[in-house]
């Protein structure tokens, strides 16, 4: 490992390599270890959580009562309300997304996948394990790493990992005091302590920022958030920040931010080797 901080600021999918100069290897090569970001863009099974506001992931045939009905009639936004009352959620569909995320995480590491991948907007622990056990079970995935936090929908960030955990997994909630109506559509950072083949340790946070129409604000708090538990890792970590941070080029261009809440805390990825990571919001 050549970089101990790295932030890897990603909108939707990309790869970096902590040894930027260096090929993508397996995991077995001690020389680098590579991390990729993705947010896989509501992966919900469809099972009715009575705890989450998924009622838009559910097959068609249970969408067809009254209570479903009038609870989707109340949504403002007309794509949001057209899904929840429309979109048929059904195993076949299921099958179909988790071939395109499969499809996705083999384009790195020559058809085997980056070693550690940080999602977001994952439902739970079993969805991702899904996806593991069908369609990726030839690339030595650990179980699934996900606590489940406290956002509404109940989108959660997530690892999937070949490398062994070195410690429980710790969910840290973001608490942002300054915008309490906006607690249910903000998610925790999630961090994993990864044991690197030399013994050393890989502390990696897994990252999903309130959304661009959220105030600034928000986006602030949530990078000094990171900083935060960065600056109280161990000297001897090396670490990395993967995710959705919903920094858009206009919003940096006008605030600032990865110039004054990233940079004096990390490396950012694509501007020390990875230039084709830069993301995208598609």
């Amino acid at each position: 490992m050549t970089c101990t901080r790295l932030l890897a600021v990603f909108l939707t999918v990309a790869m970096c390599a902590c040894s930027p100069a260096s090929p993508p290897r397996a995991v077995h090569n001690t020389e680098s270890v590579t991390v990729m970001s993705f947010n896989v863009q509501n992966l919900f099974d469809n099972i009715d959580d009575p705890d989450k506001d998924d009622k838009a992931y559910l097959p068609i045939e249970a969408k067809q009562n009254d209570a479903h009905i009038a609870e989707c009639s109340t949504i403002e936004v007309d794509s949001w309300r057209d899904e929840c009352l429309n979109l048929d959620w059904n195993d076949s569909i299921i099958g179909h997304k988790l071939d395109v995320l499969a499809t996705t995480i083999r384009q790195v590491n020559d058809g085997t996948g980056a070693d550690i991948i940080a999602f977001q907007e994952v439902e739970n622990a079993s969805i991702l394990d899904r996806l593991r056990n069908e369609k990726l079970a030839d690339l030595g995935y650990l179980p699934a790493i996900l606590i489940e936090g406290t956002d509404t929908r109940g989108i959660d960030v997530a690892f999937l990992s070949r490398l062994p955990l070195a410690g429980d997994a710790r969910l840290h909630p973001l608490l942002i005091d300054d915008y309490p109506d906006r607690a249910g559509d903000t998610r925790g950072v999630l961090q994993a302590d990864f044991r690197l083949p030399d013994g050393s340790i890989l502390t990696g946070f897994s990252v999903h920022f309130p959304a661009p129409f959220h105030p600034t604000g928000m986006r602030i708090a949530a990078y000094q958030h990171l900083a935060s538990l960065r600056d109280a890792l161990p000297d001897n970590h090396h670490a990395f920040a993967a995710g959705d941070f919903n920094t858009t080029s206009e919003e940096d261009a006008r605030e600032g931010l990865l110039r004054d809440y990233a940079r004096p805390h990390w490396s950012v990825a694509h501007e020390i080797g990875c230039k084709g990571c830069q993301g995208s919001y598609f």
